[in-house]
């Protein structure tokens, strides 16, 4: 006999009706940890190739033949109540906290079923009364719909988005139950769907799906799914201190990412968190950890991402942060948010290629006083958030006189480039002392000192090898840091430097003593592929 395993968390409003089933013989049922599961035995079902809403049309077919006075009839029928259409728009309710009487969602379904109304509803603006649905509550009648929006988010909520193939994916609700008209239903949603831009409406639990951002992505993981910790009040005190009161939601969420890639800069030290093993790099939730992070301090990607998740999801309006953690082992972690306007992911670590060649990343480039380019629309309207880009640009641009050196790299280029090319520690020094005037340090000066170097405006005998070593603080260990080893080669001799990232001290040194603490490992290499013996040789 072929048998289908229905499974409903345990405590559901049916489980009488599913020991009454049980009790026709044909089926069986047992406890399970959490569940309650029910098996159905027919030989005629193709248990292998059925999901449940298959499964309740074949019980439905099957029973139009049965005598109606029988006890399997009578089961089956209470059964089949309890996925029918009238069940199904509760479960939605409850699945999406959305608040709307029955009359709305019976609206809907006329929506969805009946081409007239359907037309009128896509000249919403002039057919208005049509929609108008009302419900009691306390002896009082109140509007249960005001707007279009209603409307869409209950489709939206059904259905969600179609996938590359232009198929709906969401089986979520409409796989469960039994409803006649389900194709039909699924044919007028898309047809609707691009003509009244369905996506902007798109409830939190289907944004930012694996096909809105990448194949690549592998975990969306939101705020509230993670213990509760507080944000450091130093940290929102400059996030919020001088932000503009008329922002609209999209633009207040680029600017507090703007400003968090002005307070925070990276932590290099992950990148030798294997070697050194002197401080736990680790991706692990941790509450005293989060909340003691201030403006200022060395974060990785983890901590930038959660910080700003817990920013935007204590904003009022309606908006969704999320954290994505993608690559090998979900190593990397970024974030993003969604109104209705669509969704949008920051990438602040990362650094990218500039249309001028400069490989940066947000937190340097809002240091810089440049556009950030980590921001990209995942769906949605493109131009809301381009828009909103360029507003909170131009606004950190008049507020933050100091930081806005726009073009800074390239007027340090010039100035190496036209009065001492060819020195290295004037180059460096102009470079560095440039960096101090603008608090640019770590991990951001690195990728300041790659770009000089890739072009070729310290002299054409310069090459460097990145080192990682203890940062001492009062003879404490407080992280890692990383000295760029440069080494100047003159007429087949060689000159080396060192350059304290975190200090921006430049000092002379020698193969010999670098090799020294090499061996003893206070010094450890970034990349094996790039040592003193490689470089420039």
């Amino acid at each position: 006999m072929e048998k289908i395993i229905i499974e409903k968390k345990y405590g559901s409003k049916y489980d009488d009706v599913m020991y009454a089933i049980a009790n026709d013989k044909k089926m069986i049922t047992y406890m399970g940890w959490g569940y309650e599961r029910l098996i159905l035995g027919y030989d005629d079902v193709d248990a292998e190739n059925c999901n449940l809403a298959e499964y309740l049309e074949y019980i439905a077919k099957k029973m139009e033949t049965m005598d109606k006075s029988s006890v399997e009839y009578q089961n089956l029928n209470e059964f089949m109540k309890q996925r029918n259409l009238n069940e199904y728009g509760f479960e939605l309710r409850e699945e999406f906290d959305l608040v709307f009487s029955n009359g709305v969602f019976y609206k809907v379904i006329e929506i969805l079923t009946d081409e007239d109304t359907r037309n009128k509803f896509i000249d919403y603006q002039n057919n208005k009364e049509a929609f108008y649905v009302t419900y009691e509550q306390n002896g009082k009648i109140y509007p249960a719909s005001m707007s279009i929006d209603i409307f869409i988010r209950i489709m939206t909520s059904m259905f969600g988005a179609p996938n590359e193939n232009g198929e709906l994916d969401n089986q979520r609700l409409y796989s469960q139950f039994y409803i006649p008209d389900i194709e039909k239903y699924k044919k007028a949603y898309l047809e609707m769907y691009e003509r009244l831009e369905f996506e902007r409406y798109i409830p939190k639990d289907y944004r930012f799906k694996n096909y809105y951002i990448s194949e690549s992505v592998a975990c969306i993981i939101k705020d509230d799914s993670e213990p509760q910790w507080k944000l450091n009040d130093a940290v929102r005190d400059a996030v919020y201190s001088g932000i503009p009161e008329d922002l609209s939601i999209e633009e207040e969420a680029i600017y507090v990412y703007y400003k968090l890639c002005q307070l925070f800069t990276y932590d290099e030290g992950y990148v030798y968190r294997d070697k050194l093993k002197k401080q736990n790099y680790t991706s692990k939730f941790s509450k005293d950890y989060l909340e003691g992070i201030v403006p200022g301090d060395k974060i990785t990607c983890y901590d930038f991402s959660r910080i700003y998740a817990k920013i935007i999801s204590e904003m009022e309006q309606e908006i969704d942060g999320v954290i994505i953690s993608t690559g090998l082992n979900n190593g990397h972690f970024f974030t993003g948010f969604s109104t209705k306007e669509g969704a949008v992911e920051l990438e602040a670590i990362n650094a990218t290629r500039s249309e001028d060649g400069e490989i940066l990343n947000d937190l340097l480039r809002a240091k810089l006083g440049q556009k950030l380019e980590g921001i990209r629309t995942v769906f949605g309207h493109d131009e809301v958030f381009k828009n909103a880009n360029e507003k909170i640009y131009n606004i950190f641009n008049k507020q933050h006189e100091k930081n806005q050196a726009e073009g800074l790299i390239e007027e340090i280029k010039q100035e190496q480039d036209e009065e001492i090319p060819q020195n290295f520690e004037l180059c460096a020094q102009i470079l560095i002392e440039n960096m101090k005037k603008i608090g640019i340090s770590g991990n951001e000066f690195s990728m300041v000192f790659s770009n000089i170097l890739r072009k070729g405006l310290f002299g054409d005998n310069i090459d460097c090898a990145y080192i990682g070593t203890i940062e001492k603080k009062e003879n404490k260990e407080k992280g890692y840091k990383r000295i760029i080893c440069v080494c100047e080669k003159q007429d087949e001799k060689f000159k080396f430097y060192l350059i304290d990232t975190g200090s921006l001290e430049l000092t002379k040194s020698s193969e010999d003593e670098i090799k020294r603490k090499l061996d003893s490992n206070e010094f450890v290499y970034e990349n094996s592929d790039r040592t003193i013996e490689t470089i420039n040789r």
